[in-house]
């Protein structure tokens, strides 16, 4: 049967049909949705709102009553009475006003206006670490668990209530949920309150894998961003370097609480050393230390080169055990220390990183001969052991020589050289070029002065030293980095070693010169300073056989090695640190004490490295390179901290490693009190600032003089 065709009123309608499948329909429209309102971070604050009735309610309580005067009848006094008064009313209502917004706009100031933006929901996770290192108290105070549970009860009580919140527990086995998103703070803080930090064995856990936990209960949730707070201390398996990765919501934001690491007292010391020095193109010498332990059993030190474990040493239970070791590797790495007790990874580690070796371009300089200390010198540094070696007579050392300047010079018993050479090698020395100068019989003490070259070294030659009896070492300083690889056995044996002559030096006190090795009944025997990004080292004795018997002794070549080493810079004995002490790096010129790192998102983080500065370009590229203290390259890495600033507390600098576009914000524990969390938006302090600015200049302008 043939339907009529139906027109005007009659016809079939199906509006909604049509807008639907024709080109720019609208759809539905979208779901309510309160994010893009107004919100407050501290609405507490508003209950100081009523105060902006205070000019008012001053100006009603201080209103004069009106009084009738007896007043001669001018006419033209009138009218300029009646005119002033005018202008005296519109005036003080307009001061009034104005202070009325002033006291407004503070009070809202202090509450923490925002509006959030219509971007999507944003899913907030609080993960806690819930490793045995948490447990960790100071001799009096809280423990790091105690301190990371307030923090995050401050967090949620500062909370937004219209953020969602959930929690993440993690450890070296992994994360763990714990509740469910809620609105509301109540679940989430009971929740918090069942946690415990537990021991687990496990594999340490990069950052991440947190965040990727993190990532994937957010996609759950339909959440299209995350407001990811990390609490920890940061100690131990818990973390290590995570791979470069990227993020899959370039919205999310990772926010790190690092918590004051607890000092431990008691027995329970764990490991407290770990150094690594090179001391050739393949050998390493590394020196650990592992204090009271006192877990009742024995313990196994465990070490490892770029996660390949070379040693594993068996130590006694309860004592204090130290020791020395040597690995082969020219390449270098990242080197950790880690112990276990029963097969059980205890979080305790320490970190070092040996350099790769790079050979040494070395000039020695001499007056020639078989037996000069030229020539002992260049016999010792054998360009085998340390690097390829030019032995050259001083007249060659003219500046046009020095396209290719050297690593190391070491002028061995010169007798003079011209004011110009020395000008050229102190401006090498302080691009970063090392020098090692060697007084000796040939040595010509009014041209060591006049030519500059006293000066360069930081003191100055007075006498000449000999007698009968030998000169012997009497003063060591074992804490430099040139005498810091010897053992006291080794020591021992070099203060043993007879010296015949020597020259007695006088050391300049502006200089920052400092003696490692003194003469008994003498002067200093070597002394060493920085010059800009250069080293030097003077020693007042020549090495040929008529002055003394050094060249022919073990511990002299060592010495000599390791002064190579240094003063060019590639002796790498940086010494790791544990969690809350500051860094000491060799890096920098003197006077400089702090960082700046910078991260893609635009953060920085200014880092103050044990009161030796380094260089601020030194991290101006954090990307997927590596930094490690006192080396060349730049990672952060686990477990290697940092005073932040002048703030007085301790911040992992290693772990803020900036994966893909997530964002990392450093906190301290005690801004949780006061940021809370919130979803994204639009934050209107900015703009209460400059009304405050602008209400506080008109009332000023209105009060002046004259109007």
């Amino acid at each position: 049967m043939d339907l009529p065709f139906r027109r005007g009123r009659s016809r079939l309608q199906h509006p909604h049909h049509r807008s639907t499948f024709r080109f720019g329909a609208r759809g539905a429209p979208p779901a309510p949705s309160e994010i893009g309102a107004l919100s407050y971070l501290a609405p507490a604050a508003l209950w100081a709102l009523p105060l902006a009735a205070l000019p008012a309610l001053i100006h009603l309580l201080s209103r004069a009553r009106r009084k009738f005067l007896e007043f001669p009848a001018v006419e033209e006094l009138a009218d300029v009475v009646e005119s002033n008064a005018r202008a005296s009313r519109l005036r003080e209502k307009l001061l009034l006003l104005l202070r009325t917004a002033l006291i407004a706009a503070v009070v809202l100031l202090a509450a923490r206006p925002y509006r959030g933006s219509e971007a999507g929901r944003r899913l907030a996770i609080i993960a806690l670490d819930t490793s045995a290192s948490m447990t960790h108290r100071e001799a009096t105070g809280r423990s790091s668990w105690e301190k990371a549970i307030a923090a995050a009860d401050a967090l949620l009580r500062r909370t937004d209530r219209r953020q969602p919140v959930a929690l993440l527990a993690f450890d070296s086995t992994g994360a763990r949920r714990v509740g469910l998103p809620s609105e509301e703070p109540e679940p989430p803080l009971a929740s918090l309150r069942r946690l415990e930090p537990l021991p687990r064995p496990g594999l340490p856990r990069p950052l991440s894998a947190l965040r990727k936990a993190a990532a994937d209960w957010g996609a759950e949730a339909g959440a299209q961003a995350i407001d990811l707070v990390v609490i920890s201390d940061f100690r131990g398996e818990t973390w290590r370097t995570p791979p470069p990765a990227h993020d899959a919501h370039p919205a999310n934001q990772i926010r790190v609480i690092a918590l004051p690491v607890a000092r431990r007292d008691g027995a329970n010391r764990g490991i407290t050393a770990l150094r690594a020095a090179r001391i050739g193109p393949e050998r390493v010498q590394v020196d650990y230390a592992v204090r009271q332990w006192g877990a009742g059993h024995p313990i196994e030190l465990n070490i490892e080169l770029e996660g390949e474990l070379i040693r594993r040493l068996e130590l006694p239970a309860d004592t204090t055990n130290s020791g020395r070791l040597e690995i082969e590797t020219p390449s270098g790495g990242h080197l950790r220390a880690s112990i276990e007790a029963d097969g059980l990874a205890l979080d305790d580690q320490r970190h070092a990183y040996i350099a790769p070796w790079r050979p040494l371009s070395i000039w020695v300089a001499g007056e020639g001969g078989d037996d000069t200390s030229d020539a002992w010198a260049a016999r010792i540094l054998d360009p085998e052991e340390v690097g390829p070696l030019s032995r050259i007579p001083p007249s060659e050392l003219a500046p046009e020589r020095w396209v290719e300047p050297p690593d190391l010079l070491v002028l061995a018993d010169v007798e003079s050289l011209p004011r110009e050479v020395v000008d050229e090698i102190a401006l090498r020395v302080r691009g970063g070029a090392g020098l090692l100068t060697i007084l000796g019989p040939r040595t010509d003490l009014r041209a060591f002065h006049s030519s500059g070259l006293a000066m360069l070294c930081g003191a100055e030659a007075v006498d000449l030293l000999d007698g009968d009896a030998p000169l012997l070492v009497e003063r060591l300083d074992p804490s430099h980095p040139i005498l810091a690889i010897f053992s006291p056995e080794e020591l021992d044996a070099l203060e043993q070693v007879p010296i015949r002559r020597a020259l007695s030096i006088a050391v300049d006190p502006g200089s920052s010169a400092r003696t490692l090795i003194g003469l008994a009944g003498g002067g200093p025997l070597l002394t060493t300073r920085d010059v800009g990004r250069g080293r030097v080292a003077l020693l007042a004795t020549a090495l040929d056989m008529n002055w003394g018997e050094w060249p022919a002794h073990a511990p002299v070549v060592a010495l000599l090695h390791q002064c190579a080493l240094h003063l060019s810079g590639r002796a790498a004995a940086a010494e790791s640190v544990d969690l809350g002490a500051p860094l000491a790096s060799p890096l920098g010129p003197p006077g400089v004490t702090e960082a700046l790192l910078h991260f893609p998102d635009g953060d920085s983080a200014r880092v103050a490295a044990g009161g030796v500065r380094l260089p601020p370009d030194l991290l101006r590229n954090p990307g997927p390179h590596h930094w490690w203290i006192g080396v060349e390259r730049a990672d952060f890495a686990a477990n290697v901290s940092a005073r932040v600033g002048d703030l007085g507390w301790t911040d992992p600098a290693s772990l803020h490693t900036v994966e893909g576009h997530a964002a990392i914000q450093l906190l301290r524990p005690d801004q949780a009190r006061t940021e809370g969390l919130r979803p994204p938006g639009l934050a209107l302090e900015p703009f209460l600032v400059a009304l405050l600015a602008l209400l506080l200049l008109s009332e000023a302008w209105i009060r002046r003089p004259g109007r």
